[in-house]
């Protein structure tokens, strides 16, 4: 009894330092983001299948800058760039995001929290 509850005190504390490790590696890509231009980010989370950040920096125009996006089941995912975002226009991506197949909900959010500081600026 006292091997599972020590294996399971284990896994917890591995847990709790990769999902530190994720959150710094967040904050560092929004920080990095912030300094670029307007960040616009947008989550979803699922109950059983895999999650979806989407962190998106423009200018002042509304041209996407850089687009990262991390999608996974465990705190071993990682951000990843995705270039076929970048040097559009928000309203141009958020009109092929509409028209997708499946839409990505996480990208919808972060284009809605963009125009809505770019609509300030």
């Amino acid at each position: 009894m006292e091997k599972i509850l020590f294996l399971a005190f284990v896994f917890y504390v591995l847990q709790c330092f990769f999902m530190y490790r994720q959150m710094n590696h967040f904050k560092t890509i929004v920080k990095d983001f912030m300094t670029k231009g307007h960040v616009g980010i947008g989550e979803k989370k699922y109950k059983l299948a895999a999650g979806n950040v989407v962190v998106l920096v423009s200018d002042d125009a509304g041209r996407i800058l850089e687009a990262k996006q991390m999608k996974g089941r465990t705190v071993l995912a990682r951000f990843k760039n995705i270039v076929e975002w970048q040097g559009k226009n928000v309203r141009i991506l958020r009109r092929e995001a509409l028209q997708a197949k499946k839409q990505n909900k996480a990208l919808l959010q972060a284009l809605d929290n963009l125009e809505e500081k770019l609509s300030l600026s």
